[in-house]
C-alpha cells in the first residue's frame, strides 16, 4: 500500500462505495492496513489505496475492460509482482466504482 494517505475526496468516494456495497451484504474491513470491503465469508474484494480503488475482479472480460481504461492497471503493492485479478482504478473512473462493486458482489467470493 502507498505511504501517502488518501485525501478527503478519496475517503468520501470510498464511503459512498461502502454505503452502496453494505446495502448488498458487504462488510467493512481492513486489508494491509487500508480500509476495505469483504464478503461475509471474510474474502476481501475491494480496498482504498491512496487515491485509487482496488477491486478483485475474477470475471476475465470485465477485468480486461477495466484494464483498458486510462490509468487503470493491475494492483502491484510490492512494485515487482502485479496481482492478476486485482485492478487498480484511479479516481477519474469513480463513476464506475459502484458498477464494478455490483458485478463483483454478484459473482460472489472466489476461492
Amino acid at each position: 500500500m502507498p505511504k501517502t494517505p488518501p485525501s478527503d475526496a478519496a475517503r468520501t468516494r470510498y464511503e459512498e462505495l461502502v454505503e452502496f456495497a453494505e446495502s448488498r451484504g458487504a462488510l467493512r474491513a481492513q486489508m494491509f492496513g487500508s480500509p476495505s470491503l469483504r464478503f461475509e465469508n471474510g474474502k476481501h474484494f475491494a480496498c482504498l489505496s491512496g487515491e485509487n480503488m482496488i477491486f478483485k475482479v475474477t470475471d476475465a472480460a470485465l477485468r480486461e475492460e477495466l484494464l483498458a481504461l486510462p490509468g487503470a492497471r493491475n494492483f502491484d503493492p510490492s512494485g515487482s509482482r502485479p496481482m492478476r485479478e486485482w485492478v487498480q482504478l484511479p479516481p477519474e473512473h469513480a463513476a464506475r466504482y459502484e458498477e464494478v462493486a455490483a458485478a463483483v458482489l454478484a459473482a460472489g467470493p472466489s476461492a
